[in-house]
């Protein structure tokens, strides 16, 4: 099994995958205004990386586990850590 690592930039205008459902700019609207960018850019280094690795358009839906780990509905796809979200994703 392979592990990969990503890093972003966060930069005002360039946060936005176009890879990202409508659900996750629902999400994003839901929280406080300080976490959006970072949620947002998460997801979009997530959507991007799935799109390089597997060329799946859009992110998959995402859950969270009750004790609040972000995980793929579908548990055919890779599990993936946001350690530092919006600048780190590791991948596995």
């Amino acid at each position: 099994m392979a592990t990969h690592f990503a890093r972003g930039i966060l930069t005002e205008g360039h946060l936005i995958s176009v890879r990202l459902p409508s659900q996750c700019h629902q999400e994003a609207r839901n929280i406080p205004p300080h976490r959006q960018s970072r949620f947002l850019a998460s997801r979009g280094l997530l959507a991007e990386l799935m799109f390089m690795l597997y060329g799946i358009g859009e992110l998959p839906e995402i859950v969270t586990l009750p004790k609040g780990k972000p995980v793929f509905s579908d548990k055919n796809l890779p599990s993936f850590l946001f350690p530092m979200p919006g600048i780190w994703l590791a991948w596995r």
